[in-house]
């Protein structure tokens, strides 16, 4: 079964952008009601059946994303012209990886509901404009402790139990939070495995224990992206009210760098991913600055810290709120 993204290349190869009056579509292998192609103006485009019932709506243009409900339109003027009733949403951005989530989250909706009437698809439209408006300038240091946090909830046995634990605070003292153990994830571009902490971050008093999930982060034009990151972990979740608290999370983090061809080597960070206890990495003494002073950061060199592999047995132990490191 061809995907929407297959789809609109097979209509963008045969067919090209042009100025027309009409939209070229084919139609999806999922569903005869639902087509996919190009607008008039050259834009990708997903036409659903409208029916006779349709509530009608106003027409809908948020984030770069347009929707026109119950349009009388004329399809495939060119070969087998048609004419009817669509739902048509258009995406008018030249973002390639907003392209691509825009195509796989509508083709996970209509595999699983089929078509849609203009009520439900405009509820949908809203939810996908309200990820897109996040659109805030973050540095590349944040895209990659996005990735690294991402790469840990895919690596882990029990994927959904650690998303969930994923903190929705953007800027929380610790990434993931389990029992009476904070949880912090670092990620170093380096030939050094060092790290800025914040004081509190390993000196917490609302937690017994901090662990710290280190590993290496090495920029790759062929590796993997936050988007490819998220669709391998949705693939494994089930719970949609997690895979929405995970999509508005990543947007939120990403900000207008989600666009950004960011890919790190998947395998670097796998063979280099290790846990650490918080009450082994070298600190500054508690003494050494003013009790009223807070917002402490230093940097931090780890490559002699005890470590442990991120292994299911630790992994199991975590899940529990316990890790014993052993005696050094």
């Amino acid at each position: 079964m061809r995907t929407i993204k297959e789809i609109y290349n097979s209509v963008l190869v045969k067919h090209g952008i042009a100025d027309r009056e009409f939209y070229i579509v084919e139609p999806s292998d999922f569903n005869d009601s639902i087509k996919v192609g190009i607008s008039p103006d050259g834009y990708p485009s997903i036409l659903v059946a409208a029916t006779k019932q349709s509530d009608s709506l106003e027409p809908i243009t948020l984030s770069g994303i347009e929707a026109i409900f119950n349009l009388n339109c004329i399809i495939n003027e060119e070969e087998d012209s048609q004419k009817g009733c669509f739902h048509v949403i258009t995406f008018r951005q030249d973002e390639p990886a907003l392209r691509q989530f825009f195509f796989d989250f509508f083709e996970e909706i209509f595999v699983l509901t089929g078509p849609l009437d203009s009520s439900a698809l405009k509820e949908h439209l809203l939810n996908l404009a309200d990820l897109f408006s996040y659109a805030s300038k973050k540095s590349k240091k944040t895209m990659m402790g996005l990735w690294s946090e991402l790469l840990i909830i895919l690596a882990a046995k029990d994927i959904e139990s650690w998303a969930s634990k994923w903190s929705e605070e953007i800027r929380a003292t610790f990434d993931f939070s389990f029992g009476h153990i904070g949880i912090d994830v670092k990620s170093f571009g380096s030939s050094h495995r060092k790290h800025y902490f914040k004081y509190e971050q390993l000196h917490n008093l609302s937690v017994e224990q901090t662990i710290i999930l280190s590993m290496c982060c090495k920029e790759d034009d062929q590796g993997e992206s936050v988007f490819d990151l998220f669709k391998e972990i949705k693939s494994e979740i089930h719970d949609k009210k997690l895979i929405s608290k995970l999509e508005q999370k990543i947007f939120k983090l990403a900000g207008s760098n989600i666009t950004e061809s960011h890919r790190f080597n998947f395998n670097t960070a796998m063979q280099t991913l290790v846990v650490l206890q918080g009450e082994s990495i070298p600190s500054i003494a508690k003494d050494s600055f003013p009790s009223t002073v807070s917002e402490i950061s230093f940097l931090s060199d780890c490559s002699d810290v005890p470590m442990m592999p991120f292994s299911e047995d630790n992994q199991a132990q975590l899940l529990q709120g316990v890790l014993v490191f052993p005696d050094q």
